[in-house]
This record gives structure tokens, C-alpha cells and sequence, in this order.
């Protein structure tokens, strides 16, 4: 599992870094953005993978404009898991590198590679895969 810290501005690649994290945590104060188009750039690298996680529209405005948004909306578009105050960023994040540490590293990483396998796929696809990966999950369970 990756975890990103966000403390200050990612811009362009930063922020994908932190968005391709299975976790990323940030400071109220940090602040997100894609400079590319500033400097006569189609930050392509990026709109690989930025329509699937915050939508076409968004990855747009965030592409074509700019625009730098806050931590607050970095979390409602997706690009960032959650929020933390500069003192407590640190505790944050290890109280959720604890938590995870307490998992199952098999159960993590079949989490982690279910949600890469799917992220294409159709309702009905996804559902699909679920089904026959529920049976052999529980035909690994008690092999933790």
C-alpha cells in the first residue's frame, strides 16, 4: 500500500503521485493543480488516467484552466483521500499505516488489484469478477 503526505503544492506530476496512491493524505493549506497548459503543454500523461478518477468534465477544467484547487475540493474530486492539520498529518499517517499493517498483506493486495481490474469494466463485468473471486478468496482465507 502507498500512502501519499501532502504538505504545500503538488503540481502537475506531484499531483498525480499523490492521486495514484492508494492513500493520500494533505494539509488544508496544500494546493492542487496542472501548470502544463501554462507552458504550452497537453498534460497527456495525465489525462491517461485523471477522466476515470474525478470524470471528463472536471479533468477538463482542471487541465484546460489550471485552476488550482484546495485540499477540501481535492478530496471531493477524488484526488486526495482525506484532510489533516498540519500537526496531526504525520499521526494521521501513522495511525493509518498501523491500521493497515493489522490487514492481511494477501487481502490488501487482492484490494488493491480488484479495484485495477475493474476500474474499466461494466457494472455487470465487475459484478462478474466478484463472483469468482469471492469463491477463491474464501478457498485462500485460512491460509493467513
Amino acid at each position: 500500500m502507498s500512502i501519499a503526505r501532502v504538505h504545500g503544492d503538488a503540481a502537475g506530476f506531484g499531483v498525480g503521485l499523490a492521486a495514484l496512491c492508494d492513500f493520500a493524505i494533505a494539509t488544508p493549506e496544500a494546493k492542487f493543480s496542472f501548470p502544463e497548459v501554462e507552458i504550452g503543454l497537453a498534460p497527456v500523461l495525465v489525462l491517461a488516467w485523471l477522466p476515470q478518477l474525478v470524470g471528463r468534465r472536471q479533468a477538463m477544467r482542471l487541465t484546460a484552466t489550471g485552476a488550482s484547487v484546495d485540499a477540501g475540493e481535492a478530496v471531493a474530486l477524488g484526488l486526495v483521500t482525506q484532510v489533516a492539520e498540519a500537526g496531526e498529518l504525520d499521526t494521521q499517517i501513522t495511525a493509518l499505516a498501523d491500521g493497515l499493517r493489522k490487514r492481511s498483506p494477501r487481502v490488501l493486495a487482492e484490494i488493491r488489484d480488484f479495484l485495477r481490474v475493474t476500474d474499466q469494466a461494466t457494472e455487470t463485468q465487475a459484478t462478474e469478477m466478484a463472483r469468482s473471486r469471492l469463491v477463491v478468496g474464501s478457498l485462500r482465507r485460512g491460509r493467513d
